[in-house]
Order: C-alpha cells, then structure tokens, then sequence
C-alpha cells in the first residue's frame, strides 16, 4: 500500500488537494524485481495495477521517496546486490530513499553492521543522505554511532511503545 510521508519540503497537487512528499513502499522481491526492470512510469502503472488501485487520484502522481524494504519480515529484505541496484536506479530517477530494516535477531548483527556501513560509504561518494527506519534500538544505536550519511528513523515497531 502506498505510503505518505510527513515531509513538508515538497508538495504537490492532484485533483486541486494539496499533498506532502508522496512515498511508496517496495517490499518485497516481486516488486525489487520489477522496478529494477522497468522504467519509473511503467513500474508506477504496475504498482498501482497490482494493488488494484490503478484509477485512484494518487497513482496518477509520481512518487518523491521510495521506501525499500519491510519492517516485518528480514527474509523479505533485498540482497546488497539488489538493494545498491535500486539506490542508483533511484538516484538517476531523482527520487529520495528510505531503506527499512526490521527487528535483527542477534545473529544478523554484524552483517547488518557491515552493510550499514557500505550504505554509509555509497552515500559518502553520492553526497547523499538516507533515511533508515530501525525496528529495534540496537539498529537505532548502530545507525547513530556508527555512521555520518545515515538519518534514524522509528520505525512502527517501535512507534508502538
């Protein structure tokens, strides 16, 4: 489903109302997959297709932020093949990006440790920041001590408490 994100830089108008920064959620390997493949405009039309909301005022619009990833199941996050694949895609586009990362079970720390800091890197050399939405707050500690390119994010899991 598609997401909006409360950033008040950007806004734009669809059917005279006025909307903030308007975000999409790629979730899954399905959908890593076909945006890799297609061009923004087809993908867009894809998307919206495929949640069956292809006439909504909203799927006329063109997204400013991606959101990759998914804040419930790690097995659903994009290899780092992929994932850099669809940061650069994105930057060509123009568009922002927020990765999602879930809760990470003690084992996954160190590789998330060392792709943190490879997202950190990328964002070095593409004088880029990126928006992390952390699940647990030992991501959100590693996200803020360990990096200079990375903005933390709560994410729903811990928005709850």
């Amino acid at each position: 489903m598609a997401e909006m994100n409360v950033h008040t830089k950007t806004r734009c108008t669809v059917s005279e109302m006025e909307f903030p920064e308007f975000a999409i959620a790629i979730d899954r390997p399905e959908l890593y997959e076909q945006y890799s493949r297609r061009p923004l405009e087809d993908f867009i039309k894809y998307y919206w297709q495929k949640q069956h909301l292809g006439k909504y005022p909203l799927a006329q619009r063109r997204p400013d932020r991606l959101y990759i990833g998914n804040q419930f199941c790690s097995h659903l996050f994009p290899s780092d093949e992929m994932l850099f694949a669809l940061l650069q895609k994105a930057q060509r586009e123009l568009l922002q990006v927020t990765v999602v990362f879930t809760c990470q079970k003690e084992s996954m720390l160190k590789s998330t440790e060392q792709l943190l800091q490879k997202l950190d890197q990328w964002c070095d050399g593409h004088d880029r920041e990126l928006e992390v939405i952390v699940n647990d707050w030992g991501l959100a500690g590693l996200v803020g001590r360990m990096t200079s390119h990375l903005i933390p994010i709560l994410g729903i899991l811990l928005n709850k408490y």
